[in-house]
């Protein structure tokens, strides 16, 4: 309990420093105009290209919007989709976040989180953040329900003095997971981001430069307590079905993650609300596996890097966007001596997993106002594909789907609420699959586990939206609302999935 006392002392000035720094600079909008401003499916067209940079965050928004929210969440799977992140989850979130213009030159925001929440039935991985570790994990067979535990912190500041913008913003996130039952990992996460950037303003666009850092560690510690003796054995993977021999064990493990990475960006975003925007990002993240009964010797390293690119125009009423990313995943392994020194020397490293994935997304947004209502048709599609392979044994495997969707948001105003609700629907269909994992040495289970995953990968699916927001204001400056949303989805092999999740708070 001691982070949420935390985050709640760092969270009750947060309404009064926003109405004591922001009070003159608000203007005349009472709280649901502005929320329409931060709220409205447009808002979300351009997101990735502002996020990027804390120096483009002043051209975000035009007025201030601090918000206090209760949330919670559920996944349901019939199958796990991913057998490493379970087949279901509940989750709940209390959470802050403040954007407050200070004046017209200067802009802070600001966010605290604190979540906690089981994932049910993960199976073949006892490590925390597994999407960005992966395949360097800690997974057994047996698996189970997980207990988590995050909490998070973030702000930046945004000034511009002539024609200069510059800015800088922090992250950080506090992460426990652990599991009451053998086998029982305990893993402790710290994860710190800083954020500089600056740029040039003209009166009609910013063009800015952004550099970001990360500091990244995972304690991790897989215990067994029966006095029988361990109900499984823990692998280290390396990809593809393969994995240390050398540390199998069905005892105690304990293992390090260090991370560090960088990011270089270039921005560009309209000064006004509609406009041109742009971003151009590169990002490394490098990772190393280390046993403590190595004497601290990493075992392997995980080498992430990411290229990716958008460009948005937002008008008036509507809007397209156009966006990418390429990832290049490869792992390297160590060869570590016997320790008969104590020293455990690298004799060597070889680069034997690699996964290559591309993204590409297209979307446009119109919308109609008619009198107290408006209609905001948002059609999309997607492409995906994604390839992995490992040299010795020999295995591959490669997938690309397609998707198109599209979703309809009708938002009726009144004089003291406000009510938006969004019905749409998505389908993705398989086009290419190849795999290669027939060789002798792929343990069954594990092989059973991977052709699983492919299949779900790889099946057509259906995927329906419902959502509902309603704001009510409880005066001029301050409001209650209440979100939810429902999204069922169908593979045509049979597993059904349902994700959920309820919100409440106060906006102001």
């Amino acid at each position: 309990m001691k982070p949420l006392r935390l985050l709640l002392l760092c969270l009750l000035p947060l309404p009064l420093w926003s109405e004591a720094q922001t009070a003159a600079v608000r203007d005349s909008l009472g709280i649901l105009r502005r929320a329409e401003f931060h709220n409205a499916p447009l808002a979300t067209l351009d997101a990735s290209a502002y996020e990027s940079s804390p120096a483009a965050m002043l051209y975000r928004y035009p007025v201030s919007y601090s918000t206090l929210r209760l949330q919670g969440d559920l996944r349901s799977e019939s199958r796990p989709i991913l057998q490493p992140e379970g087949d279901g989850a509940l989750v709940g979130t209390f959470r802050a976040d403040s954007y407050l213009r200070l004046d017209e030159r200067s802009v802070v925001t600001a966010g605290a989180s604190y979540e906690r929440g089981r994932t049910d039935n993960v199976r073949w991985n006892s490590t925390a953040d597994y999407r960005l570790l992966r395949p360097f994990v800690l997974a057994d067979s047996v698996g189970g329900d997980l207990s988590t535990e995050e909490y998070a912190f973030r702000g930046a500041y945004v000034r511009r003095d002539g024609r200069i913008n510059y800015g800088i913003g922090i992250d950080y996130r506090a992460r426990h997971e652990f599991r009451q039952v053998d086998p029982r990992p305990h893993n402790i996460v710290n994860d710190l981001t800083g954020t500089i950037g600056a740029g040039f303003s003209t009166d009609r666009s910013l063009i800015a430069l952004t550099a970001r850092g990360r500091i990244y560690k995972q304690s991790q510690e897989v215990g067994f307590f029966d006095e029988r003796g361990a109900n499984t054995v823990e692998f280290l993977m390396t990809g593809l079905g393969n994995y240390f021999a050398r540390y199998v064990g069905g005892e105690d493990q304990s293992l390090f993650y260090k991370g560090k990475g960088y990011a270089l960006s270039l921005t560009a975003v309209p000064s006004r609300t509609c406009g041109w925007s742009a971003l151009l990002q590169y990002e490394r993240f490098s990772n190393r596996n280390i046993f403590s009964e190595l004497n601290y010797a990493p075992a392997g390293r995980l080498v992430t890097q990411t290229l990716s690119g958008s460009v948005a125009r937002r008008y008036e009423r509507g809007g397209f966007a156009v966006e990418g990313s390429y990832e290049l995943r490869q792992g390297f392994e160590n060869v570590v001596d016997n320790g008969e020194t104590a020293d455990y020397r690298i004799l060597g490293e070889f680069a034997m997993y690699r996964n290559r994935t591309l993204r590409l997304a297209a979307g446009g947004m119109v919308t109609w106002n008619r009198p107290q209502t408006d209609y905001t048709l948002a059609p999309s599609v997607g492409y995906f594909r994604t390839s992995a392979d490992y040299p010795y044994p020999k295995r591959e495997i490669a997938l690309s789907t397609a998707g198109a969707g599209c979703d309809l948001h009708l938002t009726r105003h009144g004089q003291r609420g406000t009510l938006r609700a969004t019905v749409g629907g998505r389908y993705a269909v398989n086009l290419t699959r190849h795999t290669l994992l027939t060789d002798s040495r792929l343990d069954p289970d594990i092989g059973a586990m991977l052709f699983d995953s492919v299949d779900r990968m790889t099946a057509d699916a259906v995927e329906l939206t419902a959502a509902l927001r309603a704001e009510r204001e409880l005066r001029r400056s301050l409001a209650l609302f209440v979100d939810a949303s429902w999204r069922p989805g169908i593979y045509m092999d049979g597993v059904r999935v349902h994700l959920a999740t309820i919100a409440c708070g106060i906006c102001f």
